[in-house]
């Protein structure tokens, strides 16, 4: 695309299916070197300690598989002395996980924002303090979603999936409506509501079609694993080069699939802008959506 349709580019515009995707590539092709520079500058750090730890994990959690229960005793004090440990694993797991995707929300919303509102040449400086500013309310969105989410799946999966779509929305009507977490839930489901198979068909191929780029970038990530797991089945030890080449391996592989989840946030974005635009046709006296106040 040549520079005079890259300034052309706005999220402020009615899309149809194959324009949505089109589009998430053309800005994707001309903000990947700014937007991930961001995301690995801020979101980067956890997730690359969340590789390092997660590669411990495993290492851990095979070293008890392959034990008698004697080892187990002498080793980690017991069933229940490891059980603590596991917990204490997990949880380091999730938490760096937690705020790593926290992050790369806000900043690629700060991002979609600051673009939406001034194009696509300004300050790259004005994203951190926007995104930080909505870090902890994306915080506590995300528990909240993922609580309302798992509740729905319980008493069965459509619901679950019904919520997911509609909630999919409320980062963006945050950050761009300025809106509450209160009111920003009930305006995901009157954004949703307004072209919801549309929607749920979007965030079905884009899922899959990173499901499938991730898949291909782990590869490497599991086939060491099996390298390892046969390794130790056949000489009951591993190299300490196998361990320290996983470590490596799968930090790195963590950072790179996690930056993928971004372009999902760009479609969700770009499906939002649609939306809101026949919205805007349909009820030309009222304006859902305005521009923010920076």
């Amino acid at each position: 695309m040549n520079m005079e349709n890259y300034k052309d580019f706005r999220f402020q515009k009615e899309r149809d299916f194959s324009d949505l995707f089109t589009d998430i590539f053309v800005f994707l092709k001309n903000n990947y070197k700014r937007l991930f520079y961001l995301l690995l500058l801020y979101a980067g750090p956890f997730f690359l300690i969340d590789g390092i730890v997660s590669a411990y994990f495993q290492n851990y959690v095979y070293s008890f598989s392959t034990m008698n229960p004697y080892s187990i005793h002498e080793m980690y004090g017991g069933p229940f002395a490891f059980l603590s440990k596991f917990l204490v694993w997990y949880g380091a797991i999730m938490l760096f996980k937690v705020l790593g995707y926290t992050f790369i929300s806000s900043i690629t919303y700060a991002y979609i924002s600051l673009y939406a509102q001034k194009g696509p040449q300004f300050d790259i400086n004005e994203v951190r303090p926007l995104a930080f500013s909505y870090f902890f309310p994306f915080l506590l969105a995300s528990i909240l979603i993922s609580i309302v989410i798992v509740i729905g799946t319980i008493f069965c999966i459509i619901p679950g999936i019904y919520l997911g779509i509609c909630l999919s929305f409320i980062f963006i009507i945050m950050i761009w409506e300025r809106k509450g977490i209160g009111e920003a839930f009930g305006r995901c489901f009157n954004v949703a509501h307004k072209d919801f198979w549309w929607t749920l068909l979007i965030l079905l191929v884009i899922s899959v079609a990173i499901g499938i780029v991730a898949f291909i970038i782990a590869l490497p990530m599991t086939a060491i694993s099996f390298f390892g797991v046969f390794t130790r089945m056949s000489s009951g030890d591993v190299n300490s080069y196998y361990f320290i080449i996983n470590v490596i391996v799968s930090s790195i592989t963590n950072v790179v699939v996690s930056l993928l989840s971004s372009v999902t946030m760009v479609a969700i974005a770009l499906q939002y802008f649609n939306i809101v635009e026949k919205e805007k046709k349909s009820q030309p006296d009222q304006s859902p959506s305005q521009t923010v106040n920076l």
